[in-house]
């Protein structure tokens, strides 16, 4: 058998030339070049290596239970979903996937790192997802890409970042009926709101402290302000009987909102040793101020109240104020009305003053209140002395022994009075039958059965005693009013009492 070269990694055959080769040597030729042919595989010196541009793999392809050795690197295409071929690796959009032996499928990676590990979070099946966010140092838990995701879990701890790390845990309490949502409320509108929990587990932020309806004081109490109406405060009861020597007994009122005092009744009881029983009442608005006395030297707490109208018919004057307060055997003092009847003559011997007047109406206790008459020392308010049919007397101890002159006039309105009948809005009094039938001027109410120094001395006679006083006051939130017992009394006395209506300013 002839010899011949080995070919090269080209697969060279040893092709025979015609003409050239003799017989035996071109058909052995042809016999190696089949040899060769029948041995090529496009393994090294079996042909030429197959580059991938030669391949056209357009099926799958099996390599029949053997590896795929060597690789670099594997490019999947991403798929539009999950592929259900077991035992499957692939891409579906961003993320590597997996499908089992048994048809489970499932992301390796989510959200630029490693899914979790099988066993680690059950059912993390896109698009849910948990993620871990450098920057912030937080865990994300998302259903869906633009979702976040439930949580159920026992006690969470809210710990700070910080060291020593301290924590505040979140607990359900120990017994449960049965489960509930607790809704948080919205940022309220407001700042300090009040949050409240209904049945139902929603927690809401209705009311705000707007410094209107709710409100704090100077020593940092909250306050609701209260419906525009009347209410009362009073010191029920006298102090019963007083051992001697008793000072600075108090009762005390707290103002929560800003007030209007708008009458006193005031009573007192036997006197004591001393003839005088003393008291007060103050207020301070701030734990810091002094207190202020409210009752004034004239007994009222402010200035009189005019009225709104004021007449009589038959000797009983009828006058009108709106919830005047008074009840009937109050003592009032009327001003205000200007003389309505011209004297006949006004003539005083050694103070007595005589007016003469026809069919005047007035007799003794009446008061008149004179005007117009020169010297002035017959001006004034005055009780009737005597009357007689058209005469009547008062004393004017300033006058001494003369006789008026000028356009002289009287009116029988002005004056202490007993109310002898109330109602709401209207109290009588009794006056002579011979005034008009409308009091002219601008008619006022005060009381003034009892006279009072700052400090709230009573003057003269006070058992049984009723004191209303009309007028109104303010007093600011957060002030405390006061009720004082002042003076060390003797043996056997008892204190006066009050009675306050107020209205909320």
């Amino acid at each position: 058998m002839p010899t011949f070269t080995t070919p090269s990694a080209n697969m060279l055959l040893p092709v025979p030339i015609v003409g050239v080769d003799p017989g035996p040597d071109y058909a052995q030729n042809i016999n190696n070049c089949f040899f060769f042919v029948d041995a090529h595989d496009h393994s090294p010196g079996k042909g030429l290596q197959i580059t991938p541009s030669g391949l056209n793999i357009n099926a799958d392809l099996t390599f029949t239970n053997n590896s795929a050795t060597n690789l670099k690197s594997t490019n999947f295409s991403s798929q539009v979903s999950v592929i259900a071929t077991l035992r499957s690796l692939y891409v579906v959009g961003n993320n590597l996937y997996f499908t089992d032996g048994s048809g489970n499928s499932f992301p390796l990676t989510a959200s630029g790192g490693v899914a979790g590990t099988p066993g680690a979070i059950g059912s993390l099946v896109a698009p849910a997802s948990c993620t871990y966010v450098v920057a912030t140092q937080t865990f994300v838990f998302a259903a869906t890409a633009t979702q976040a995701a439930n949580l159920d879990a026992a006690n969470i701890i809210l710990r700070n970042t910080t060291s020593p790390f301290n924590g505040i845990t979140l607990q359900p309490p120990l017994a449960l009926a049965s489960s509930y949502n607790i809704v948080l409320p919205p940022l309220p509108t407001g700042t300090n709101n009040f949050v409240v929990l209904d049945s139902s587990g929603n927690l809401s932020a209705p009311w705000k402290l707007d410094y209107s309806t709710l409100n704090v004081n100077t020593s940092n109490q909250i306050y609701a302000n209260i419906a525009n109406a009347e209410h009362a405060w009073e010191l029920n009861g006298a102090y019963a009987q007083l051992s001697f020597p008793q000072t600075d007994i108090d009762s005390v009122f707290f103002a929560q909102t800003a007030i209007s005092i708008q009458s006193l009744f005031i009573y007192s009881g036997s006197i004591g040793g001393s003839g005088l029983t003393e008291f007060d009442l103050k207020y301070k608005a701030t734990p810091s101020s002094a207190w202020t006395s409210i009752l004034s030297t004239t007994g009222k707490i402010a200035a009189t109240t005019n009225l709104t109208s004021l007449g009589q018919a038959s000797g009983v004057a009828t006058a009108t104020l709106n919830n005047h307060g008074f009840i009937a055997g109050d003592t009032v003092v009327i001003s205000g009305v200007t003389a309505t009847t011209v004297v006949t003559s006004l003539a005083a011997s050694s103070g007595t003053c005589t007016v003469t007047l026809n069919a005047h109406g007035y007799i003794a206790g009446n008061y008149v209140t004179v005007s117009g008459a020169s010297p002035a020392s017959f001006n004034g308010t005055f009780v009737v002395a005597t009357a007689a049919t058209n005469t009547f007397t008062y004393s004017s101890p300033a006058v001494g022994t003369a006789t008026a002159t000028g356009t002289i006039t009287i009116t029988g309105y002005n004056g202490t009075f007993t109310v002898a009948t109330a109602a709401t809005n209207t109290f009588t009094y009794p006056v002579p039958s011979t005034l008009p039938a409308s009091a002219t001027g601008t008619p006022a109410v005060a009381t003034r059965f009892q006279a009072y120094t700052d400090s709230g001395s009573v003057i003269g006679a006070q058992a049984g005693v009723t004191k209303p006083v009309v007028s109104t006051t303010s007093i600011p939130a957060g002030s405390v009013i006061r009720w004082d017992l002042l003076q060390s009394m003797g043996a056997g006395a008892t204190d006066a009492r009050i009675r306050m209506y107020y209205l909320k300013a």
